[in-house]
């Protein structure tokens, strides 16, 4: 399904998101199987990202409105299947973090162009890289944060960006994680963006 999902444009989408909520599905399971066959379902989610950061950087400037909604439906999709892994300490060896590692840090590069995005393809993106952030921060709580240690400056400026809206003036809220994980001060610090955090929440979860 996952292979042939762009071969029909009217249906691309849907069946990238059907494919990606199914293997879900079986990894939450938690079989042998899965265990089995974890090098298929990480080279899937490998297929789903540039091979580089360089490459990542480089591809804002291809594809169409079209290729970039299937794009991020698909980086969306392996993201969650990452989550789904990673939740589950027996499939979590170093392998598969060490398979994630590469996705996230080309995610984090994508979610620094949401701007350029935005203006080349509509603000219908807009909501797809949101997905994609919340599903990295989601990801990234679960992780050893000594294997992504390298990632700290990029996803610090993406922090940054996302809480101040640098790189989206046109929002008007930001993801929910980051509220979520604040307190006390922080939260008079951030109300502004995060006010609508409970309903932003809502959405996100859909």
């Amino acid at each position: 399904m996952l292979k042939t999902a762009t071969q029909q444009s009217r249906l691309a989408v849907a069946k990238i998101s059907a494919g990606y909520i199914l293997l879900n599905a079986v990894v939450s399971m938690g079989s042998p199987i899965v265990k089995e066959n974890m090098p298929r379902i990480i080279q899937l989610w490998r297929t789903a990202f540039p091979r580089s950061t360089k490459e990542a950087e480089a591809e804002k400037g291809r594809g169409d409105a079209f290729s970039w909604q299937c794009a991020l439906e698909q980086r969306s999709g392996a993201l969650g299947v990452m989550l789904a892994v990673a939740n589950q300490r027996e499939l979590a060896d170093d392998d598969a973090i060490k398979a994630m590692l590469l996705p996230v840090e080309c995610a984090l590069v994508m979610s620094s162009q949401v701007g350029t995005l935005i203006r080349s393809y509509g603000t219908k993106m807009r909501a797809l890289i949101s997905c994609v952030r919340v599903r990295v921060y989601q990801l990234l709580m679960l992780l050893p944060p000594k294997s992504y240690e390298h990632m700290f400056h990029s996803l610090l400026r993406e922090l940054v960006a996302e809480v101040t809206l640098s790189d989206d003036q046109a929002s008007q809220v930001m993801t929910s994680i980051a509220g979520v994980m604040c307190s006390g001060a922080e939260h008079t610090l951030l109300a502004p963006w995060s006010g609508g955090a409970t309903d932003q929440a809502l959405v996100e979860d859909q």
